[in-house]
């Protein structure tokens, strides 16, 4: 199974999640999503360095790095990875059966419960003609025309199922019905598919629906094959999808077969949700009594859902807000900027460099009417559409000339950007446009130097596209340390290092320390251990 980690860099509001498909050979993309704890919605994240037109990143013997940029502040989420093939099919397995027995218990009367499903109930016949020995199901007949059935508590409409009987005698005087009872139900209803044991040792196959007990043979087919011995065990699977009923068997030694033996269409068929199990049908002369047919690894699952992704999930993250706000640019996260709700000259505050929030103006929802005016019409007729999203302008001011800068940076692109900020303020994520920019000053004083930003914006989708990294882990971002790459793998930093942003001083919060810096926090290796701490975590301070 793949494996994923997340790790929050709450200085950028980013996650870093690592993701390694090494143990799947066929991944040669692989993606991640961002899901909501509370609504399940789920975002995939951007990639960069090298992906396919999905948004899949391409893996390096596996392993593959994404930052999630744009994760929401206080916020429960998790992420789950997917993979794709090289030719861009979903990389899935087969789903999980809802009902599985392999009989690996001992129940006097009955079946007791399967190893996956509910219960067993009796449809026809008495407990006592049921029980489990430890590695196969039997169902006891007493007499020549009897019938029993059980089957387990309803999980499907839609059924493939598979099973296997044992015989245990040679069957003798008349015919012996052994088989599946599929979708089967209280008040005796369901689906009988059967192998027919004549006792010259033809077998013949048949199918028969059930309705409060009544059987309606749907259709035999005869001469399928001969029994092969006492011991023997017969492979049945059945189709039941909609009024499509189909069934075939083979000796469990034998390979199956390719083709279905009968294929039916029922004019009436049930669609009642139900079970699995078996049935025992002894018919008149036979007299093979006491007499206990067995089963077992009986099998079921969905045919409309054979298959399910490969999908592995993180615990839950939250980043906190802190009580601040971010402007960040999804494509171009190396320009987020933190936006403080706190502002010089109140005592309280500490006067430091930064962009602070001052307000949102009011927030106009956009008209969804036009009215035309047709000719000769005392009122007009209405055009509507959705209302639109929020249009307002941010306002914002900056403390230092270079936080100014730094903003008009971000806005340069002009690309949408990610609006956050904590939900006690009101104010949902939003994606923005900006329009005309105004940079007004506080004073007359040019010298005096922060500036107030008024951005207004309209409410736009989440753009799409690749990312281009944060700051310090972009392949630019390699120069800021190391001029070559071959000076990077001499530090004993990899690609993927440079990738987890650890080869640049701009990497998000990564100090690196050498021994004699690690000597001084810990006595020695041992506590250093049962911090618990690795050489990796160590390294990284």
């Amino acid at each position: 199974m793949p494996v994923i980690n997340t790790q929050p860099f709450p200085a950028i509001a980013s996650v870093r999640v690592g993701v390694d498909w090494a143990d799947v050979p066929t991944a040669a993309f692989v993606t991640v999503w961002r899901v909501d704890c509370a609504t399940g919605v789920r975002t995939q994240l951007r990639p960069y360095v090298s992906y396919n037109g999905s948004g899949y990143l391409a893996t390096s013997c596996g392993v593959a790095t994404f930052w999630d940029t744009e994760v929401p502040l206080d916020t429960c989420v998790y992420y789950c990875t997917q993979a794709q093939d090289a030719a861009g099919s979903t990389i899935t397995t087969a789903s999980a059966p809802l009902m599985m027995d392999s009989f690996t218990r001992v129940v006097a009367n009955g079946w007791g419960t399967p190893d996956v499903g509910p219960a067993y109930v009796i449809i026809s016949g008495v407990a006592a003609s049921f029980s489990t020995n430890g590695s196969r199901g039997g169902i006891l007949n007493t007499a020549a025309g009897q019938r029993m059935s059980i089957a387990t508590g309803p999980i499907l409409t839609n059924m493939l199922a598979v099973g296997t009987v044992y015989p245990t005698a040679a069957i003798t005087g008349g015919t012996m019905d052994l088989g599946l009872m599929v979708e089967g139900f209280a008040g005796d209803n369901g689906y009988e598919v059967l192998i027919r044991f004549q006792p010259g040792g033809q077998l013949d196959a048949r199918i028969n629906r059930i309705n409060a007990g009544s059987a309606t043979v749907l259709t035999t087919v005869t001469n399928l094959g001969t029994a092969g011995g006492p011991t023997a065990g017969y492979t049945i699977m059945a189709l039941k999808l909609g009024n499509q009923l189909k069934m075939k068997f083979w000796q469990s030694t034998f390979p199956e077969p390719a083709g279905w033996m009968i294929e039916i269409v029922d004019p009436a068929p049930l669609m009642t949700k139900g079970g699995l199990g078996a049935v025992l049908r002894s018919q008149a002369g036979n007299t093979n009594f006491p007499f206990t047919p067995q089963w077992d690894n009986l099998m079921a699952t969905d045919p409309c859902d054979t298959t399910t992704t490969v999908e592995t999930c993180s615990g839950n993250v939250t980043m906190a807000s802190n009580g601040n706000l971010w402007l960040k640019d999804p494509v171009r996260p190396c320009n987020d900027q933190l936006i403080s709700l706190c502002w010089a000259p109140p005592p309280d505050c500490n006067v430091v460099p930064g962009i602070f929030f001052a307000r949102l103006e009011q927030e106009t929802y956009g008209s969804n009417t036009s009215n035309l005016d047709p000719v000769n019409a005392r009122r007009p007729i209405p055009v509507v559409r959705q209302r639109g999203d929020a249009e307002s302008t941010l306002v914002l001011v900056t403390k230092m000339f270079a936080d100014r800068d730094n903003l008009l940076t971000e806005l340069e692109p002009g690309s949408p950007l990610l609006f956050q900020g904590p939900a006690d303020y009101g104010m949902p994520d939003r994606y923005i446009s900006v329009g005309n920019v105004t940079i007004s000053r506080y004073q007359s004083d040019h010298r005096y130097e922060p500036r107030v930003a008024n951005l207004p914006f309209v409410t736009v989708n989440r753009p799409a596209g690749p990312s281009q990294g944060i700051c310090g882990a972009q392949v630019d971002d390699l120069c800021d340390t190391y001029g070559t790459w071959d000076l990077l793998a001499a530090s004993g930093l990899s690609f993927q290092d440079l990738i987890d942003g650890k080869a640049s001083p701009d990497g998000p919060g990564v100090n690196f320390r050498i021994w004699s810096e690690v000597e001084a926090g810990f006595a020695n290796w041992l506590a250093v251990e049962t911090a618990p701490n690795t050489w990796e975590t160590v390294r990284e301070g």
